[in-house]
């Protein structure tokens, strides 16, 4: 691939549109955050295996379902990795259809996966 210049990630789902049958996983008290810690945690675990710590992070979440405990359901973050490269993200959990992608651009090639 070459050197890693970029990192995005985007997933996507209804989960607080039909969020009854999640239970403990939209409980602040339970989960620890709600559902973007979830996929986050494992999003950034990949990330660090493949190329190292995560810097820089900064990101704005937002509560847009009245349906759930007040957990961020729609958040977007920017991040750098120990290689210099720059990533960005975006997990919606009020989406109406499901995406879960994950591209790593290099200089030499282009990867896309999914996270899940």
């Amino acid at each position: 691939m070459g050197t890693i210049t970029g990192v995005t990630s985007v997933y996507a789902d209804s989960s607080c549109i039909s969020s009854e049958s999640l239970g403990w996983r939209v409980q602040p008290v339970s989960s620890g955050g709600g559902l973007f810690v979830q996929v986050a945690s494992d999003l950034f675990d990949v990330l660090d295996f493949l190329f190292g710590s995560v810097h820089s992070f900064s990101g704005v979440a937002h509560h847009v379902s009245s349906g759930q405990d007040k957990i961020e359901n729609v958040v977007s973050f920017q991040f750098e990795l120990d290689q210099g490269a720059l990533g960005t993200g975006l997990c919606n959990f009020c989406s109406s259809g499901n995406t879960d992608e994950i591209v790593i651009m290099g200089t030499h090639a282009k990867l896309t996966m999914s996270l899940y």
